[in-house]
């Protein structure tokens, strides 16, 4: 009888271990070396949810390169629960919403410690030198969370990453391969260089000939457009709060010429499903087997 209520008792403490008590958890982020501050954020999905700031080194080699501040977002299930640790390759400011929960999270009922990208949004050096902007940097930003915030989550590590995020994953996993136990990239390109070279042949056999013609004149129509749409673009931007360092033609250009790469390449390759959003029916086109074209 004694044995069964020890083992109760037992289990009463892991139970209380586990699962700190509103509060808790704060003061622990806040103990953590490197911590700046820890505010409180609402979540429809983590019991506990937190924005916190912990120091980083602009040049990890070289600490007299100075410091800077880096955001991470860290959503707490429990400390005997495995952690996912996201690897953002750019802004992170989606993840502080509070219906945002991580794919793999929730699979694994996991813990949740999201990286923002160095440079990007509020994880950006003061004053920025862009020279500092590395993988190997990055990885180092990645491999500081990971030891500070293994003090409070002690079981397994898995890194996840979307597209560059998923490139992050694998390079933090190059550079630091004991940190996480579990690497899982999505869609995470190899690049060969600065120009790689295989998307331009890609776009060139995607789909059918009759599907990247309807494609090509739909960017065309948008630029023999141009003097239209440029008020429309400037009014959207507005809208957002979205501003650019190039005169705003140019910004048009770019998004004609990025079009296809990415409606395409982000839909995996299925132009039939880019081609379905790209028809610009204005009142004087005219619907061709080929295309687009101006009545």
């Amino acid at each position: 009888m004694r044995r069964t209520f020890n083992l109760l008792l037992l289990s009463f403490l892991c139970t209380l271990a586990a699962f700190a008590a509103p509060g808790e958890l704060k003061e622990k982020l806040a103990a953590l070396k490197g911590i700046t501050s820890v505010e409180q954020l609402e979540s429809d999905v983590y019991p506990e949810k937190y924005l916190v700031r912990i120091t980083q080194l602009v040049d990890p080699k070289n600490p007299e390169a100075g410091t800077f501040t880096q955001r991470v977002v860290v959503g707490h299930v429990g400390f005997d629960r495995p952690t996912v640790i996201v690897t953002e390759g750019y802004g992170g400011a989606y993840a502080l919403n509070p219906k945002y929960e991580e794919e793999l999270t929730k699979l694994l009922n996991a813990n949740l410690v999201f990286v923002e990208y160095r440079y990007f949004l509020e994880s950006t050096p003061e004053p920025c030198n862009w020279d500092y902007l590395t993988a190997e940097n990055s990885a180092y930003d990645l491999h500081n969370v990971n030891q500070t915030f293994k003090q409070l989550y002690t079981g397994k590590w898995i890194s996840t990453g979307i597209s560059k995020g998923g490139q992050t994953t694998m390079l933090y996993r190059a550079f630091f391969p004991d940190d996480v136990d579990i690497s899982v990239p999505y869609v995470g390109p190899l690049c060969k260089g600065v120009e790689d070279g295989r998307h331009e042949p890609f776009l060139r056999k995607v789909g059918t000939k009759q599907e990247r013609r309807k494609i090509e004149a739909f960017q065309k129509e948008v630029l023999k457009r141009k003097e239209e749409i440029l008020p429309l673009l400037e009014a959207f931007s507005k809208e957002k709060n979205l501003e650019y360092r190039i005169p705003m033609p140019e910004v048009l250009d770019y998004c004609v010429l990025e079009y296809t790469i990415s409606l395409c390449l982000m839909a995996v390759g299925n132009v039939r499903i880019c081609y379905s959003f790209s028809p610009f029916r204005y009142p004087d086109a005219v619907q061709t087997p080929d295309g687009y074209q101006q009545s």
